[in-house]
């Protein structure tokens, strides 16, 4: 995951880390944190397309 999906492993890494619930016990929030602590360039649609395919592999 690391080198296919390299921001996705960095979010995780940064605010969905093993004591992320210490800083809130709602994952909208910690998403929310990441938009405010982000650079507006850096926030872009996911490419939704992509992942939804990958996800749904069977």
């Amino acid at each position: 995951m690391k080198n296919k999906y390299p921001k996705l492993f960095q979010f995780l890494g940064c605010y969905f880390h093993q004591d992320w619930m210490c800083d809130s016990s709602d994952p909208d929030d910690i998403i929310r944190t990441y938009i405010a602590d982000s650079a507006p360039q850096n926030i872009k649609n996911p490419q939704r397309r992509n992942f939804n395919a990958t996800c749904n592999q069977s």
